[in-house]
């Protein structure tokens, strides 16, 4: 049970259907052009990771290492490209004192929570600070308006931030309550000593990458950056979200109970090795093609379509 997938390709692949189908006409996107705004982002972005280099660092270096976070490095491009389709029809971008102004109200607090970050060196603080300043950037590089248009597009940013490892420790003693509870419930036998399962076959620790914070936390960004490219109701959106969560934990749980349930009837022959890792892929590509099938008949079910909506 020590083996999990990886949810950095699956997110690109489970995207780029959503993305490719977006409300922006052929014509308008092909005769979008690099404007001066667009630049002065970019290389704000790039003057702010390197002013705060070693969060810059610290956040690459765990989404390098850490396979629960692969796909937060995808936060930024994603988000770059959702605005960049959604640019035909977007306010003028504009910068003077005003949207100084209104930049720097802010990053005030975001400034604070970096602040708080350093006296208690908590990282994630640092880390939500740090995409705190780029969506101040982006307000004072392209006004107000422009951030207002593209508001849900900016939240995306803020699945850069690595979190959720304080919630792997629950979702451990979840997972192994539900793998004995059902061994019970089918008479199998089975022991229990914290994370650790006893059955006929062998012995099998329910391991941190074994929690399912990996599917929910991939869950969560998927159904978001899904639910944003084909609606503007926010209800539609939080309910897809909230239901990508359960599956997501629902599959990890089965995923659990089948490696283990294999491995003692097989005689711990199944389900211990390559095979495992395998299996995993499989139900990991099922859970989120039916995330996504329940996602379109849910947002179906609400009348301001992306095509139809206009900010």
């Amino acid at each position: 049970m020590e083996h999990e997938n990886s949810p950095s390709a699956t997110i690109v692949q489970s995207l780029i259907g959503p993305l490719k189908q977006g409300n922006e006409n052929e014509a308008g996107r092909k005769a979008a052009k690099v404007r001066p705004t667009d630049i002065h982002y970019l290389a704000f972005l790039g003057i702010l990771c390197l002013a705060f280099w070693p969060i810059s660092i610290d956040m690459l270096r765990i989404w390098w290492t850490s396979s629960a976070h692969h796909h937060e490095m995808f936060a930024l491009p994603i988000a770059l490209f959702l605005i960049w389709q959604r640019r035909e029809n977007e306010p003028v971008a504009f910068f003077n004192k005003q949207t100084f102004l209104h930049g720097s109200m802010i990053a005030a607090p975001f400034a604070g929570v970096l602040i708080l970050g350093y006296s208690y060196d908590v990282s994630f603080l640092k880390h939500l600070a740090l995409v705190g300043f780029m969506i101040a950037g982006f307000v004072i590089v392209r006004g107000a308006p422009q951030a207002k248009y593209h508001f849900m597009f900016l939240l995306v940013l803020f699945f850069m931030v690595p979190f959720g490892d304080i919630i792997i420790p629950p979702l451990q003693s979840i997972t192994t309550s539900f793998i004995e509870a059902v061994f019970h419930l089918t008479q199998m036998d089975i022991s229990r000593s914290g994370y650790l399962l006893t059955t006929s076959s062998g012995q099998f620790f329910v391991d941190r990458a074994c929690a399912g914070i990996r599917f929910l936390m991939a869950a969560l960004m998927i159904s978001y950056i899904f639910g944003i490219s084909n609606t503007r109701n926010w209800r539609a959106i939080i309910l897809f979200m909230g239901a990508a969560a359960l599956i997501a934990l629902g599959a990890n749980l089965m995923r659990a109970y089948s490696m283990v349930l294999i491995a003692t009837l097989s005689k711990m022959r199944l389900a211990t090795g390559v095979d495992h890792y395998y299996f995993g892929w499989v139900l990991y590509f099922l859970t989120f093609a039916v995330i996504i099938f329940i996602g379109k008949k849910l947002i179906a079910r609400f009348d301001d379509p992306v095509s139809s909506t206009q900010d």
